[in-house]
């Protein structure tokens, strides 16, 4: 799973702007059928070619030079990709991105590149793995545009439990809160972690159907949970102890593998992006803020924003609505067989299930369009030549 520590976000920009400064020109870069990389004779990791553009020279131009001196191609075609930035937190940097298919190789030149290697798949030793999955995965969407046609328009996202491993951080963050505080030994964990679920679901579905606020979901859910303990709190006290409960959950967020390949596959595809998400749109925005990928969103319709849940209908409505698409064109992803499959059949869009481990001893008595175990089958999903 992607870990937060290093807070790189990656963004592409699919028209030109000739008021951004490029830096950098990369290459992924295709021969035989293979992917090329490089290594640096100072490294063991690989890297994609390319580099900064020189004084006086164009992108396209920093692109040709960068790729005959790190990988010896004399014949090829080149064609630009796009525009992206890396973000960090002193700032943003610029570069152009291209597709070269490399026809032929000549001899590598004796410059600072040590070997070429070539790969069916992008290996995982790489100099900058925050950076340039997201960019091959970003070309293999371009490629997949302009080489077959798409089954879709649109892909809609559930978030927790989809893309982000809500269960996970919940799961950990009981971990944390169970062993500080004595007054749950008193029931095993596990005992403790079942209660602790239960006691969600049922405040959760009646925060869903209006019945409670978010708040109040929050607070009854701790009061609940310490009457089982025969402790009798009040709301500041029940406020305090979800307080530590939630920092952390927060702690503990991650996005599941794949989850930031498959958004900059279907990006660099043309495929519209949108979310829909039962929860409170702080919380919400933050996840994605945090996982770095809020961007890739043309709709986020969060349930506390307008007032109605999945699984119903008019939720899907809305970000149909919102992403300018109809319901034929469109395919929802999600990890619940109520809200998400069910809510998008009943909308009448197509439905992908993903089985997480939280999930997998469900009863399946329903029939959505695909079931996949992981993020990155939704690629041959929207290729009309799989199906």
């Amino acid at each position: 799973m992607k870990k937060y520590k290093d807070k790189i976000e990656v963004v592409f920009l699919d028209s030109e702007h000739p008021d951004i400064e490029l830096l950098y020109s990369v290459i992924i870069s295709r021969y035989n059928g293979k992917w090329v990389l490089c290594r640096h004779k100072d490294r063991i990791t690989y890297e994609v070619p390319g580099g900064h553009i020189e004084e006086g020279e164009s992108a396209y131009e920093a692109a040709k030079r960068e790729l005959y001196e790190e990988t010896g191609a004399v014949e090829y075609t080149i064609d630009k990709v796009c525009i992206y930035g890396v973000r960090r937190p002193s700032g943003i940097n610029y570069g152009a991105l291209y597709f070269a298919e490399i026809k032929s190789l000549g001899q590598l030149p004796q410059m600072e590149i040590a070997e070429i290697s070539l790969f069916e798949n992008l290996p995982e030793d790489l100099t900058y793995p925050s950076i340039q999955p997201q960019l091959f995965s970003y070309v293999q969407g371009w490629l997949n545009k302009n080489n077959e046609a798409l089954k879709y328009k649109a892909a809609v996202f559930d978030l927790d439990g989809t893309l982000f491993d809500h269960f996970g951080a919940a799961d950990k963050a009981l971990d944390d809160i169970y062993s500080s505080n004595e007054l749950y030994w008193s029931k095993p964990l596990e005992v403790f972690k079942s209660l602790n679920r239960a006691l969600h679901e049922k405040y959760f579905i009646l925060y869903k159907e209006g019945q409670i606020s978010w708040e109040q979901q929050r607070l009854l859910r701790m009061k609940a949970l310490h009457s089982h303990y025969k402790e009798d709190i009040k709301e500041e006290e029940a406020r305090e102890h979800f307080r530590k409960y939630l920092e952390a959950y927060e702690r503990n967020w991650r996005l599941f593998e794949g989850a930031l390949e498959v958004l900059c596959f279907l990006k660099g595809s043309g495929i519209k992006i949108g979310m829909i998400t039962n929860g409170e749109h702080s919380q919400q925005m933050s996840k994605l803020t945090t996982g770095n990928i809020s961007g890739f969103f043309e709709s986020i319709v969060i349930s506390s924003d307008v007032g109605t849940a999945k699984p119903d209908v008019s939720i899907f409505e809305i970000s149909l609505k919102e992403l300018g698409v109809e319901k034929s064109d469109a395919i929802f992803i999600g990890d619940s067989i109520i809200a998400d499959i069910q809510g998008a059949k009943k909308a009448g869009i197509d439905s992908v299930y993903i089985i997480r481990n939280h999930n997998k001893d469900s009863a399946v008595d329903f029939e959505p369009d695909y079931i996949i175990k992981t993020l990155l089958e939704i690629k041959a999903i929207v290729n009309k030549k799989n199906q």
